[in-house]
């Protein structure tokens, strides 16, 4: 964060519309951060991909008009101060659940400080099981060959930490988007599904179900996906991770597929106590589809 200047897209691109000469002391930043832990409300930056009307509000901003953002309830397990690299700035690490704006963090930690405030750099450290210290810069991958994208992909996350086989399921995807064949990509994610358990399990057997669709295996891509079902009780599995999203995704491919009575009795299993709002909608899209009316 950068103190003494509020912007007008809270990080350092926009605009400043204010200013301020304090700068606040290290015992003054910690003791505002419980504050902004745990379940907080948090209004989201003028210039961001909320939608009003049907239109982005960073679409609207940048057309020179003023937005009125309802907050909303966003989730930030862990906010610590790891350094003060001088009097205008401080840096921090955040642990926190989707929505959860970091521009819109600094700016509130700079009004509650009264120095006011913006994001000067912004780095995301990790997403659920995908790392920093295992992505590949785009240097990197532009300099691999399509052919050898696969094996080249593997060694460098193998150098980077051999106990990670979950990590033959991002290959295979990542095999998959780049246009290598799907059934190299297909050998390579079963591979994983026989090495790994728990939500490594799940990913990778989720993978197998993806390509075996791409590739018109409607039957095999159903099988994988109950198989995939099945692993998240056989653990060891994050107990925060729920069952709901599993459920979803095993009601959408059995819609897919046709068996409209099975898809709407798995959306309505998991409809009972999503883990996530985005997985709720999805169940109720299910629902929806499976109740439509056939055409004839």
């Amino acid at each position: 964060a950068r103190w003494g200047e509020e912007r007008t897209t809270d990080d350092r691109a926009g605009e400043v519309i204010d200013r301020s000469e304090q700068r606040p002391a290290t015992a003054a930043i910690e003791a505002v951060l419980p504050a902004f832990t745990g379940d907080i409300e948090q209004i989201p930056p003028q210039y961001s991909a909320i939608k009003l009307d049907g239109e982005r509000a960073y679409d609207l901003a940048r057309a020179g008009e003023t937005l009125y953002l309802d907050s909303r309830l966003v989730r930030v397990d862990r906010l610590t101060l790891i350094g003060q690299p001088d009097a205008d700035h401080a840096d921090f690490e955040v642990v926190c659940g989707k929505g959860t704006y970091m521009r819109s963090l600094a700016r509130d930690i700079g009004r509650a400080l009264g120095c006011l405030g913006h994001v000067a750099e912004l780095r995301r450290l990790s997403v659920g099981r995908f790392t920093l210290n295992k992505a590949i810069s785009l240097d990197e991958l532009a300099a691999l060959g399509l052919g050898d994208l696969g094996v080249a992909l593997e060694q460098r996350v193998w150098q980077r930490d051999p106990g990670a086989r979950s990590e033959r399921n991002n290959l295979a995807y990542a095999q998959f988007l780049a246009g290598a064949p799907r059934e190299a990509s297909l050998q390579l994610a079963s591979q994983a599904a026989l090495q790994t358990g728990g939500d490594a399990a799940y990913a990778t057997l989720d993978t197998v179900a993806s390509l075996r669709w791409a590739l018109g295996d409607s039957a095999g891509a159903l099988d994988a996906q109950l198989r995939a079902l099945a692993s998240v009780a056989a653990g060891p599995r994050d107990p925060e991770a729920g069952i709901s999203l599993p459920l979803v995704r095993y009601a959408e491919f059995l819609l897919a597929h046709g068996d409209r009575a099975h898809a709407r009795a798995i959306a309505a299993l998991a409809l009972q106590k999503p883990e996530e709002a985005m997985t709720g909608q999805r169940a109720r899209r299910v629902l929806q589809a499976a109740l439509r009316p056939q055409a004839r």
